[in-house]
């Protein structure tokens, strides 16, 4: 009898479909192989071990193994499930947000460490306590693994150093310009903004760093509406089923 590669690993359910009669295929976004997808034999099936491990946003451990074409689970085991968002549009709407973002833009072998925790993150604290800050921080480190965090320190177009005192506008294309630089496609941005946004983007940054942060409710509306104007525009061609 031939043995079986078995592999384990730690994932998120970001997808599920139907198959056949009883089954499910999974995908699952993990920490050591990026995104797999997995065949759940069963999962349909009332009261079948698989069944609630099968759920989206699930945080579970699974034991793989590893076949010529799918996958097939064998065993799983839930580590933690937003039951707090059902129900609750406000927040299984930031999960799922995050869900498709993550099934849309990563592929097989993608290992991201820094999404993977914040998604993980994202679906405790939209479940457990509505964080208004779980999304950005989930979109901002999405953009730091991949390498595209827009330019904050030096203008985009003339690579100069922005001072404080300098006029400045902000392009979708790679982030802040001088106002003499900017062309049409410019978007006007407050200090407030630029200072929220250089806080966003630090080093030592954390949900706290915006806990912390003495600016209005206007600054915070429209840095995050930028913030998410910047990713969709970054990933459009990768990304077109995402707002």
């Amino acid at each position: 009898m031939r043995e079986l590669k078995t592999y384990l690993v730690e994932g998120v359910v970001v997808r599920r479909r139907d198959f056949k009669e009883k089954d499910r295929i999974l995908t699952l976004f993990t920490l050591e192989r990026g995104r797999v997808d997995v065949l759940a034999k069963g999962a349909r099936r009332p009261g079948s071990k698989l069944s609630y491990c099968s759920d989206l946003a699930t945080v579970g451990s699974f034991k793989i193994n590893s076949t010529r074409s799918l996958d097939i689970v064998l065993e799983s085991k839930t580590l933690y499930q937003p039951e707090g968002a059902f129900g609750n549009i406000k927040k299984s709407s930031k999960i799922f947000s995050a869900l498709q973002i993550v099934d849309n833009l990563y592929r097989e072998g993608d290992s991201y460490s820094m999404t993977y925790n914040s998604l993980k993150k994202l679906i405790y604290l939209a479940s457990e306590r509505d964080s208004k800050f779980g999304f950005v921080s989930f979109l901002r480190n999405v953009i730091i693994d991949h390498g595209i965090a827009p330019s904050l320190n030096e203008c985009v177009l003339c690579q100069k150093e922005i001072s404080k005192s300098s006029l400045v506008r902000f392009s979708l294309k790679g982030g802040i310009v001088h106002q003499e630089c900017a062309r049409d496609d410019a978007i006007e941005i407050s200090p407030d903004e630029q200072r929220l946004l250089q806080s966003i983007f630090s080093n030592d940054f954390s949900d706290k760093t915006l806990v912390e942060s003495n600016f209005n409710k206007q600054t915070y509306l429209k840095t995050f509406a930028l913030l998410n104007d910047y990713f969709s525009w970054q990933f459009e061609r990768q990304f077109l089923t995402i707002e």
